[in-house]
């Protein structure tokens, strides 16, 4: 995601990252708290029960915890303040590729952020429905509910694509169909919280982990939505990849040049 934000100049892409970096030293820090709190509990069962439970591993796991936190915590000020700069000089190269229209700038970050949330649809909707697929559904059986989840999580990934693609196409139907696939993924997000919601399920952060999904998955159909209203508005030429992308920025190249030389042509008339 980092080489891609960089490669495109995707603004809302680097900061998310930053944001993340930054959860993980947070996540760091709580885990520093965990280990602290039992190596207190099995010290506090040593002397009320004169036990002898070794806490040698738990307190080196404890150590090396730290570290790693004070690691993090460096690499996510580093990455922050990195993020910083490179934003600001992402705002002058979109300014020079895409011109000095607000309108089509302010449709680019809309475009920007709906790629930013199929990034993180990769890891929030595949991921967190590949993991239900072996941890839960294989062991409880193969029902309705699991086959119709099975094909959720096949078509996520080709979706996720055919999502960013429909975008360089303008194409208001395939869009739409996108969107209502969104939808679908919510469906079976809200199939899994009806298998997992159970008496004695203490996986509290998976349980937080499908609410983000679905939470997402809407996102997602919003951002898409809100393209979908730009379409035709003159954002299509700076939302091409491959081929396509080459040979519109060549025509551009050629317009500009034979601009330059109609502005410099003397008049001998």
């Amino acid at each position: 995601m980092v080489f891609d934000a960089t490669v495109y100049q995707n603004a809302p892409e680097v900061i998310a990252l930053a944001v993340l970096n930054v959860i993980c030293a947070i996540l760091g820090g709580l885990e520093v708290m965990d280990g602290k709190r039992w190596l207190g509990r099995i010290g506090n069962i040593n002397d009320t029960y004169d036990l002898t439970i070794s806490v040698a591993p738990l307190r080196i796991a404890y150590y090396l915890e730290i570290v790693l936190t004070v690691l993090f915590v460096v690499f996510a000020l580093t990455f922050v303040y990195v993020s910083y700069m490179v934003v600001r000089e992402f705002g002058w190269v979109i300014y020079k590729k895409i011109g000095p229209d607000v309108g089509v700038q302010k449709m680019y970050r809309i475009f920007q952020f709906f790629v930013l949330a199929l990034k993180i649809d990769v890891f929030i909707e595949f991921l967190v429905s590949l993991f239900y697929f072996i941890q839960f559904a294989i062991e409880s059986g193969f029902h309705w509910d699991t086959w119709v989840q099975l094909i959720i999580m096949i078509l996520i990934l080709p979706a996720l694509y055919f999502g960013r693609m429909t975008v360089a196409s303008e194409s208001y139907g395939r869009m739409l169909l996108f969107i209502a696939f969104q939808f679908v993924v919510v469906f079976g997000f809200i199939l899994m919280l009806r298998q997992t919601l159970v008496p004695g399920n203490y996986w509290y952060t998976w349980i937080c982990f499908v609410i983000i999904g679905m939470l997402f998955a809407l996102g997602t159909a919003v951002l898409g939505a809100w393209t979908m209203h730009n379409f035709g508005q003159g954002l299509a030429p700076y939302v091409q990849r491959g081929e396509k992308k080459k040979e519109l920025e060549l025509a551009r190249q050629d317009l500009r040049e034979q601009s330059s030389l109609n502005s410099w042509r003397i008049d001998d008339d």
